[in-house]
């Protein structure tokens, strides 16, 4: 029987090499890790779904919208992006 721990470590050193052959980029950004990539990688719309960045990120709950008072100027998420 495999330990738990010693399973999960070998399954994420194989989504690492697969997040590193099919967009190495993403490895490079802060806080992006093998589950991470790979979890972008597999919800990726196909190429054509959206009409613009700017449409995916409303998709996907990641766009700013003004929350700002008289004396300072916020910017908030979405809530879809919010919603734990």
């Amino acid at each position: 029987m495999r330990h738990p721990q010693a399973e999960a470590r070998e399954r994420e050193k194989e989504l690492l090499q697969l997040v590193h052959e099919d967009a190495p980029e993403l490895l490079e950004l802060p806080g992006i890790g093998a589950i991470t990539g790979a979890q972008i990688l597999v919800s990726r719309p196909h190429q054509g779904r959206f009409r613009s960045e700017a449409a995916f990120a409303s998709f996907a709950g990641v766009t700013l919208i003004p929350a700002s008072s008289r004396l300072t100027s916020k910017h908030r998420l979405t809530g879809a992006a919010t919603a734990g």
